[in-house]
């Protein structure tokens, strides 16, 4: 089956994606608009079957347009705090939360991967599992630069371009909307938007990584080979260890029980 993605139904990608946010992660979004700190990541994490089983559409579209979705999702998680904050009885103790993301877990078996992609996945949604060896310094990467217009003070925002290891492009002409068309070319920084999904495991930890497949290469230099790889945008990380789900009462247990044998044995000796 062909599927094909209607950028004019937008809003109503969104208000379906709405309606199931509110069914499946009402509870889960008002402990998010509670909470105190708004400068943290809050993900809320839903699984392809729920989404799928709610709006097989949008899950269809997900697989096949993931970083367009995902960008719509995101953007309705605030529309559904706006709309849970008008309706709510404590609404001034709740804040909205922009940096809320949503994180796809659990895809069907075929797209789960125990070996690394190849090019042929390019812009897949894919979840790819195994042990972490190695992990390096802790990065934030810049998603997002906000620039106003020396003239018309307008402000406008420039994107990261994550095929291009995050470089965000100075701009030329002025993007913001005003009544009036303007010709400025003299822009400056006025702030920065920063996402992250790092520090989540460390080496030795079994994963399991949702993400898009992309291809990255630094920017053009002359004289310079251009030298493309493939990387994995992640989305969502789940850490499979086994001791996250050990009981705490039972391993207390098996301490005492192990202390008492080491004074039996002290005795009889």
């Amino acid at each position: 089956m062909v599927l094909s993605y209607d950028p004019t139904k937008n809003n109503e990608y969104k208000k379906a994606f709405c309606t199931e946010l509110i069914e499946l992660k009402y509870n889960e979004i008002e402990e998010i608009l509670f909470a105190k700190d708004e400068s943290i990541y809050y993900p809320l994490v839903i699984t392809y079957y729920e989404l799928h089983n709610g709006n097989s559409l949008l899950g269809n579209l997900l697989l096949h347009f993931p970083e367009t979705m995902l960008q719509l999702f995101n953007e309705a998680i605030i529309d559904v705090q706006n709309d849970i904050i008008t309706r709510h009885p404590m609404a001034g103790d709740m804040t909205r939360k922009f940096n809320c993301r949503v994180r796809i877990a659990r895809l069907p078996s075929a797209l789960c991967y125990r070996t690394l992609p190849r090019s042929l996945e390019t812009g897949m949604l894919l979840s790819i599992s195994g042990t972490v060896v190695r992990t390096g310094p802790r990065k934030v990467s810049e998603q997002e630069q906000i620039y106003q217009c020396s003239k018309c003070k307008g402000q406008f925002s420039m994107r990261a371009d994550r095929e291009q290891y995050y470089c965000i492009p100075e701009p030329k002409v002025c993007k913001a909307i005003n009544i009036a068309p303007c010709d400025s070319t003299k822009f400056k920084k006025i702030s920065s938007d920063q996402d992250d999904l790092v520090d989540q495991c460390a080496a030795g930890d079994a994963v399991e990584i949702t993400g898009i497949i992309l291809r990255r290469w630094k920017p053009f230099e002359k004289g310079q080979r251009c030298d493309i790889e493939i990387v994995m945008w992640a989305n969502y990380i789940y850490v499979k260890n086994e001791d996250r789900f050990f009981d705490t009462n039972v391993e207390d247990e098996k301490k005492k029980n192990l202390k008492n044998f080491g004074n039996i044995i002290k005795t009889t000796l």
